[in-house]
Parts: C-alpha cells; structure tokens; sequence
C-alpha cells in the first residue's frame, strides 16, 4: 500500500473563516432594515435583500432572477431625475441622498430615501443602492406644513390684535396686520424691537 498524507488544516482554517464571513454577510444583508439593491445602470434588479421586498409590498422582488426594473416603480415625475442620479453615480460621483415617490405592489404610494455608490460586480460596473421608506416622516412633515399655514392664517387674519414675544429676550417675533393697524407701527419697525 502506498499511501500520500497531505496537511490540509490551513485549507480547513480558510473555509471555517470564509464560512463564518458568508454567515455574517448574510444575516448582515437578510436582517438589515434597509432595502439593499444592486442594479445595472438602466435600473434592472441583479439583486435585492428580503427588506426591499417589504417596502415594495411584494416578497418576490427577492427572488433571484426576478425581472424588475427599479425606474419603471417610480412614478413618472420622478424617473428622469433618478436616471440622471443613476448616470451621475456611473460617472463616479456619489449621491449622497436621492428622494423619489415609488409605487408599490400593494397599491400605495410611498417616499423612498436611497444612497448609492458604483461598485464592480463580475467585471462590470453596477449601482449598490440603499433604500429607506421614508413615508412616515414625508407625512408628518406635510401635516406639519398644514398646521403651520393653518395657525399663520388664524393668526394673521385675527381681528384681535396678536403678536408673539421672545420670552428670553422679551423681543417681538411676529406681529399680526390687526396689531400693525392698530399701533400704527410698520412691522418691520416692530420686529426685533422689545415692547419698550
């Protein structure tokens, strides 16, 4: 019998290492709260992780070879801007923030908030997008625009007269046209200036 004995236990140490590489980049990519998307430069989905596919209401946009073009999901008014975003990223500068509306799967409109940077997959340049549903903080902020337009008409359509005081430093802030009127003083005169 003639027999070869080969030590292979750095073999074994890369594999348990690379091994251990892959499990955290899975759960990295799997359990992120972002959507995390590779695209090519036209918008065609290469990939996408399991959060993506919540955002856009549909688990299949997952799968892989699922044919998915992320352009055609954003509404019209949106999909040049993203497209000159996308070339933009091509040619080597990094958008830091992108802000589109995307129609989803399940029939909603939602606000996304992506980051993306040109990254080499198999030799050719692709687009690594980060995607946040931002729609919560869109809403609030268009609430909160309501109500202060809503206050800014009570407030300055008045017929008492109103003004609002720095309590700090005891200095108008804001004055209403009632105010103006019945003091005589010009609102720029009265802003900035203190009651005495």
């Amino acid at each position: 019998v003639r027999g070869v004995v080969i030590d292979i236990s750095e073999q074994k140490r890369i594999e348990r290492e690379l091994k251990e590489i892959e499990e955290k980049f899975r759960a990295l990519v799997e359990q992120s709260l972002d959507g995390i998307l590779i695209l090519d430069f036209s918008g065609d989905l290469l990939f996408s992780n399991p959060r993506f596919g919540e955002i856009m209401g549909d688990p299949r946009v997952c799968i892989p070879g699922q044919k998915m073009n992320l352009l055609s999901c954003l509404l019209p008014e949106f999909q040049q801007k993203a497209s000159e975003d996308f070339q933009q990223i091509l040619g080597g500068v990094e958008n830091s923030l992108m802000v589109y509306q995307i129609a989803t799967a399940d029939d909603r409109i939602i606000w996304i908030e992506c980051t993306g940077r040109k990254i080499t997959l198999a030799g050719s340049p692709v687009l690594l997008l980060s995607v946040h549903d931002i729609t919560h903080r869109k809403n609030a902020e268009a609430a909160l625009l309501e109500s202060e337009q809503k206050m800014s008409t009570i407030f300055q359509s008045s017929p008492v007269a109103l003004s609002v005081v720095s309590a700090r430093e005891g200095v108008f802030v804001d004055v209403n046209d009632t105010f103006v009127r019945l003091t005589g003083y010009p609102r720029s005169d009265v802003i900035g200036a203190t009651a005495d």
